[in-house]
């Protein structure tokens, strides 16, 4: 691509963010057509003459990224301590000029997916940022400490999100920065990278201005980085700022460290010489103390559990070095260093930190790191590749690659199989790998051909052993076929690798051929062929240099846990996972597939077994209920010691676990309640021997109401509703109706129970809400002369894979991802429009309105829906005919749902898992700690 090309793109990528910017009902014809016409003018301007292709190019970079929207943040804090508002206050009085974070916003907004406009990415990250920001401990206010946590997705944006919280902590006033970045020096540098370009404006090293430093008005002479990228805190680092008085806070002072036991401990010391020096019991400055991956190694896994050290084989990596338990002291130390601090944990994978003890105060170390004060949870922008597009909502069905079975079990001659030791050696590649190999060749020459150069990195994961000296020869075995490659087609015309790699083109990119030669794309992987590179990352000797800072890398990594845990592989494209880990957020955090793939997700292939898409599904399941407990939590204005953050253990196959048995701090097996109290309970599944009964018991229970209560019929033009029920009522109505048993969101003799112990109280008074409208496509249903619309719910057909549901005798409505029968927004249909207008929160999800409503008025909603049965055809079926005309014979099944406002009386216990100092956590009875060396 030519310079003149590359400049036209980039003053239309420039023109096409101002447009967007400033035109927030934008359309995309109406900017399509403008950069097409502007991009012409430049040409002329360049004096170069632009092909169709070029343009079409253009109109894509320049629109890339641009529909990235995003939710606001979740937040909900313990309001039980005062906490006064010193930024409103600082702001107010103009005490703040916010010129990091000014420099910050710039420096983003010339990047793609960062987008303006009420529900534009940066817009949100501003003000999820600012939230944070004003809870934290004022850096000009009293001795106080505070912390919080902040939970966002896999690869979506953490680190952005705590660079510009950095950036607006500066401008406030904090004075001392450390990042934990990770336990490996690759995690550590590509942070330090991040940090230098978007907060302190030059390399460390060289002094060479990058990123926010290229900003005029940025003074960067007052920030002190005390790591570079080359060197972690260490002696030599003690030594060159020896003579620097750091209890005089000139400059802000930032760290960013590995979390590791000796250099943790050495920066304990040299602040603690640094206050014995000054006569200073602790410092009079503020600390912000930012734990990137917060669950990994932050953990105090010596609460009430013995922490298993494991032998490795390098000595340079100590097991005592990783010790999180020690790890965890080291960073309770730091805290005690400070007058003023606020810890801020950052995870993906929150499910080890919700078992911290809030409870646990052991004065050698204050309190432990329990998110006390708040806890925020981002949610992904709309362009995000993440677990609910990928395994719940199966958007790109494609990208799924299975390693065959015979692979798995050793059967064929050159394969991984599960459960080796770590002296095997991989002998030759595996027919799925070499596969793999072939597509991250032809998928990087499709994306070649669609950027009209290869301009970008694109990476290939290739993660196969727990074992890094496994690791180490599967490197080997992919390199000797690289360099076969290499010779081949760069000295063969006819290469008989060719047809091999055809075999792949025409297997698992058919959907494509219409678009794309199949002789272009052996041109294009004959050149690429060239530049591949293969690299290994682990934690031994061999392990080399992931850097994507000097050229656009094409590179094929081998690795295990040192590729998981906030590493970024750039334009990753091809994954190949061949672990078994047997933990939620182990498993999770393995997935370096997830993030941003703008115009590349359909050529994106993940190899993997059967069993771990189906943990994956588990896995992203738990993740979807997890976010919707975050919202819940905000509506009835919980707390973090409140919040019972209910993850679903794997209740079918019982192989996941959810975190380390030796994370699992304060938790136990213990009794605990179903947690009906301020949820919506929604009733997806039924035993098809009792849909006529349920019907007639529904439909009785209507005419019961037609009869006592039509005076209290709200006059709406869409929904039916009756207002102010007696309980009396519904509880009958419950006692007739028959409840699955493989409903595992409610059982009968559990919610009886409930109900009946809260009868007088805030279940005296009841709404009730018909789920349907007067226009329905799905038919109606006759309720003693009363026409009501039926809703079209899909009826799921399998469980799993190859686990069909027996569909004359169980019928789910809705996908199992959302176990959601009732429409959005519909609970808050039973609240007049009085009711509504009150201020509230405007960060509170708009799918919540109903149960604050609930909540705020106390009274409970009962949701009823006719459902018409219909047929998924999304769904893969061998014989669709068939299930189609079974679904379509089945009657109409009455669903009964109830949103529950927060109830003040405990309730009945089951036994389950939960951290036994705050509330309950499902999990399964295992324990496990991951196996390998690496």
């Amino acid at each position: 691509m030519s310079n003149n090309l590359n400049n036209i793109i980039t003053f239309m990528q420039m023109y096409a963010k101002n447009f967007a910017a400033n035109n927030p009902t934008w359309d995309h014809p109406l900017l399509l057509k403008k950069v097409r016409e502007r991009s012409l003018m430049a040409a002329e301007d360049f004096n170069h003459k632009l092909s169709e292709e070029d343009i079409l190019i253009i109109e894509k970079k320049s629109l890339r990224g641009l529909d990235g929207k995003m939710e606001n943040a979740t937040f909900f804090e313990d309001n039980k301590e005062h906490h006064e508002d010193w930024l409103a206050n600082k702001k107010r009085n103009t005490k703040i000029d916010f010129l990091h974070w000014s420099a910050y916003r710039s420096h983003l907004a010339a990047k793609p997916n960062w987008t303006e406009g009420e529900n534009g990415t940066l817009t949100k990250l501003d003000l999820n940022t600012e939230r944070i920001l004003s809870k934290l401990a004022d850096p000009d206010g009293p001795s106080l400490v505070r912390k919080g946590m902040v939970v966002g997705n896999v690869q979506s944006g953490k680190t952005a999100n705590y660079i510009g919280l950095i950036s607006k902590a500066a401008d406030a006033g904090y004075k001392v920065i450390i990042v934990l970045a990770g336990m490996l020096d690759a995690l550590r540098i590509q942070t330090q990278i991040r940090i230098e370009e978007g907060f302190i404006g030059k390399n460390a090293c060289t002094g060479e201005l990058v990123g926010v430093g290229e900003t005029e008005d940025l003074e960067l002479s007052i920030k002190l980085p005390f790591t570079t990228r080359e060197s972690d805190f260490n002696t030599q680092t003690k030594k060159a700022f020896g003579a620097y008085n750091f209890t005089t806070f000139q400059n802000t002072c930032i760290f960013v460290i590995k979390k590791n036991t000796t250099i943790l401990r050495n920066l304990n010391k040299w602040l603690s010489t640094e206050l014995k020096n000054n006569s200073l019991p602790r410092a009079d400055g503020s600390l912000l103390l930012i734990d990137d991956e917060a669950d990994n190694a932050s953990i105090n896994t010596k609460a009430d559990r013995p922490y298993l050290n494991k032998k490795v084989k390098y000595k340079e990596y100590d097991p005592n070095e990783y010790d999180p338990s020690k790890i965890n002291g080291q960073i309770r130390k730091l805290i005690q260093k400070f007058k003023i601090c606020t810890y801020v944990g950052y995870t993906a994978t929150p499910f080890a930190n919700i078992f911290i003890s809030p409870l646990d105060k052991k004065s050698m170390y204050s309190g432990d790191l329990f998110p006390k004060h708040f806890i925020q949870y981002i949610k992904p922008p709309s362009i995000y590749f993440g677990p609910s597009k990928i395994f719940l909502q199966n958007k790109f069905p494609k990208l799924f690659k299975y390693i065959p079975l015979d692979e798995i079990n050793g059967i064929d001659e050159y394969c991984i199989p599960k459960g080796h030791k770590k002296t095997f050696r991989l002998e030759g590649l595996p027919k799925s790998l070499k596969n793999a190999i072939n597509g991250f060749l032809i998928s990087t020459s499709i994306r070649i051909i669609r950027e009209g150069g290869g301009d970008f990195h694109s990476s290939m994961l290739v993660n196969p052993s727990t074992f890094t000296n496994v690791q180490i020869s599967v490197k080997s075995k992919i390199q000797d076929y690289i360099d076969l490659l290499k010779s081949q087609l760069y000295n063969v015309s006819n290469s008989w690798l060719l047809s091999e790699i055809k075999e792949t083109w025409n297997n698992d990119f058919e959907d494509l051929h219409d678009l794309y030669n199949w002789e272009s794309i052996v041109n294009i992987i004959k050149e690429l062929i060239v530049d591949i590179e293969v690299v290994v990352v682990n934690n031994s000797k061999k392990s080399e240099n992931l850097d994507y800072e000097k050229t656009k890398r094409k590179i094929i990594v081998v690795g295990g846990f040192s590729l998981s845990r906030g590493l970024t592989l750039e334009g990753l494209i091809t994954s190949y996972y061949l672990r078994y880990s047997k933990m939620y957020d182990s498993m999770l955090q393995m997935g370096r597939w997830f993030g941003y793939r703008i115009d590349y997700e359909d050529i994106c292939r993940l190899y993997l077994s059967k069993e771990s898409l189906e943990d994956f599904k588990v896995i992203s399941n738990a993740l979807e209920e997890l976010s919707i407990k975050f919202e819940e939590m905000q509506a009835i204005n919980a707390t973090p010691e409140q919040f019972g953050l209910q993850v679903r253990a794997d209740a079918t196959n019982k192989r996941l676990a959810i975190t380390a048995r030796n994370k699992m701090g304060s938790a136990q097996k213990t009794k605990t309640s179903y947690t009906y109290s301020g949820r919506l309970v929604q009733n997806y599944c039924f035993d098809r021997n009792k849909v006529s009964e349920n019907l007639k018991a529904v439909d009785f229970f209507h005419r019961k109401l037609k009869s006592k209560y039509s005076s209290c019929q709200l006059n709406k033009d869409k929904y039916y509703v009756f207002r102010n029920i007696d309980g009396s009522l519904v509880f009958d109505l419950l006692k007739d109706y028959q409840i699955s048993e493989l409903n595992c969101t409610i059982t009968k003799d559990t919610l009886l129970k409930y109900f009946k112990e809260r009868e007088k109280h805030e279940l005296k008074n009841w709404h009730v809400i018909f789920d349907s409208n007067l226009n329905s496509r799905n038919g109606i249903h006759n309720s003693f002369g009363v026409q009501i619309s039926r809703v079209g719910r899909q009826v799921t057909t399998k469980k799993g894979e190859d686990d069909a549901i027996n569909l004359k005798k169980t019928i789910f409505l809705s996908k199992p991802s959302n176990r959601a029968i009732c429409s959005p927004g519909i609970t808050e249909e039973v609240f007049t429009a009085e009711e509504k207008a009150f201020e509230r929160d405007p960060s509170l999800s708009k799918k919540m309105l109903g149960l604050i409503l609930a909540n705020k008025y106390k009274t409970p909603v009962l949701i009823i829906a006719f459902c018409k049965p219909t047929f998924n055809s999304n769904e893969t079926h061998e014989n669709p005919e068939s299930i189609k005309k079974e679904i379509e014979s089945m009657s109409t099944i009455a669903s009964i749902n109830f949103l529950f406002p927060v109830s003040d009386i405990q309730e009945d216990l089951i036994e389950v898992y939960e951290n036994a100092d705050i509330t309950d956590l499902y999990g399964n009875n295992a324990s496990y700690v991951e196996d390998g060396d690496d």
